[in-house]
């Protein structure tokens, strides 16, 4: 599945949600406005996130990862949520990346409930309520 060059506004609770996909690609996209969070990704391999922007959306863990393997946000951005975290990663989860991602105006109680969930690498971080991760 590819999703290119698309605004998902208000997609009902979650923005978008993945069980059992693989090979899943989107880029240069909006994801925004969601009722509960932004994305859920279970049973899945392999899904990619490129040059998309996940915000204004918020209520509890804006992002769940469940037993899912090879999970990468590429020059992301993530602006203007609020709930308890931002990722949430089970321990059946491997290799969840983020790289050159943004996290600006996040309210949120954490940015990820597992700190060794997640690797991040070249983050930018700019007036969130969590701690950056390095």
């Amino acid at each position: 599945v590819e999703i290119r060059s698309c605004d998902l506004y208000g997609s009902g609770t979650y923005g978008i949600g993945l069980e059992r996909t693989s090979r899943f690609v989107m880029e240069n996209s909006v994801i925004h406005d969601c009722t509960y969070g932004l994305a859920t990704i279970a049973g899945s391999t392999d899904v990619s996130f490129s040059d998309t922007t996940f915000s204004d959306t918020g209520e509890y863990q804006l992002i769940e990862i469940r037993a899912s393997d090879g999970v990468t946000w590429t020059d992301c951005a993530f602006e203007n949520n609020w709930g308890s975290s931002l990722f949430s990663a089970d321990g059946e989860s491997r290799r969840i990346t983020l790289v050159r991602c943004s996290f600006t105006g996040n309210k949120v109680d954490e940015l990820c409930n597992d700190d060794g969930a997640i690797d991040i690498e070249d983050a930018k971080y700019s007036k969130n309520s969590f701690a950056s991760k390095r």
